[in-house]
Formats: C-alpha cells, sequence, structure tokens
C-alpha cells in the first residue's frame, strides 16, 4: 500500500515539473515577443524623427516656406524707371534768340534780334559777325564765360569792373558763352547756338543773348 502511494506521488511530482517546465518555455516566448516588439516599436520613432528633423532642416535653409528661421525675401514685379541724365547746361531763358548774317551787326541795348548791314561793331551795334566768321564787340573787352547762367550777370559784371578791355574777336563754335559790355555800358552775355558758316559768301550764326541791366 504505502509504495503504491509513493509511486503516485512520483507520478504527481513528474507531471508537475512538465507542466512548470512548458509554462517556463510559453513565457520565455512571449518575453522574447514583447521585446522583439519593443525593440521594432523603438527603430520606427527613430527613423520617424529623424525624417522630420532632415525636412525641418530643409526648409530653414533653401525654401523660405513656414517653419523656416530666416524666410527669403518676396520678389517684386515692378520695374524702375530708368535713370536720367542731365545734358549740358542750357543758356538763360529769357534771353532772346538773335540771327545774324555775315557783315551784319546788332544792337543788344534796343532788343534787336536780326542783324543790319554795318562794317563792324561800332556806334549802336553791340555785336558785328565780319568775313573771316568771328564775332567782334563794340566794347574790345571779351571775356569766355563758363559758369551757370544764373550767376552769369554778376560774374560778367565784376570781371568787366576789373577788366574792362581785353581782345574783342570770338569765336562761332556753338556751346561757347562770352560777356562784354554794350555800347550803352550794360553787362552782356551771349551763348552761340548754331553756326553754319560753310561757304565764303553766305553764312550765319544763331545766339543766346541777354543784357543785364
Amino acid at each position: 500500500m504505502s509504495g503504491q502511494v509513493r509511486g503516485d506521488l512520483n507520478v504527481q511530482a513528474r507531471t508537475i515539473g512538465r507542466i512548470d517546465h512548458g509554462n517556463r518555455e510559453r513565457w520565455g516566448v512571449v518575453a522574447l515577443a514583447v521585446l522583439g516588439l519593443a525593440l521594432v516599436t523603438a527603430v520606427v520613432l527613430v527613423v520617424a524623427l529623424t525624417t522630420r528633423t532632415d525636412a525641418t532642416a530643409y526648409q530653414v535653409e533653401g525654401t523660405g516656406r513656414p517653419g523656416s528661421a530666416d524666410p527669403l525675401p518676396a520678389t517684386s514685379t515692378r520695374t524702375s524707371a530708368p535713370a536720367r541724365t542731365s545734358g549740358p547746361a542750357a543758356p538763360p531763358s529769357d534771353g532772346l534768340e538773335v540771327r545774324l548774317e555775315r557783315g551784319t551787326a546788332l544792337d543788344l541795348d534796343i532788343g534787336q534780334t536780326e542783324g543790319q548791314r554795318a562794317a563792324g561793331a561800332s556806334g549802336p551795334f553791340d555785336v558785328h559777325l565780319d568775313q573771316f566768321n568771328l564775332l567782334r564787340s563794340n566794347s574790345g573787352g571779351v571775356h569766355p564765360y563758363t559758369g551757370p547762367p544764373s550767376e552769369a550777370g554778376r560774374w560778367c559784371a565784376d570781371t568787366l569792373a576789373a577788366e574792362p578791355r581785353a581782345d574783342p574777336v570770338f569765336a562761332t563754335s556753338p556751346g561757347l558763352r562770352y560777356c562784354f559790355a554794350t555800347s550803352d555800358g550794360h553787362p552782356a552775355t551771349v551763348t552761340v547756338k548754331e553756326a553754319d558758316l560753310a561757304t565764303y559768301d553766305t553764312g550765319h550764326v544763331v545766339l543766346d543773348a541777354r543784357v543785364w541791366r
């Protein structure tokens, strides 16, 4: 009887041992599965974070889209007007445009605009165009002037007071400006605007003239 009981107990002990061993094997499999799932999840998170960081860096460095630390400035479609360039200074706007044919003279004190036949710049005539295409003044003192038109009257009066006598002849090249005294003693300036003197027997000059009173 006692032998049978011991045999039954041994059988039960072996059975319980096999059950415990099986349970341990199943729990080991479950633990490995859980660990593998955790590793996979960690890898997915790392990849996702890396991709997001790269995209943000791309936006900051190159695109200027939202999320950029320093967005690129917007471009304007408007075009600026071309810069203006200034030409030579114009002669006085309130001067007289006068014309002298070769061998004629003008009285600027009375505002003549067309020359009259005369032997030279004498009597009432202030400026004369001779046969050699040179202009001559009555006063005998001609001074080149290169300053601004607005200062011509004052400069001319001061210069004539300091040097009343000078060469009375001046050239007819367009753009040149001269100062001299009229027959009535007023400062005058003339600017050569046009010169057509290609032939010997005919020719003319156009001047912008002003008498400063």
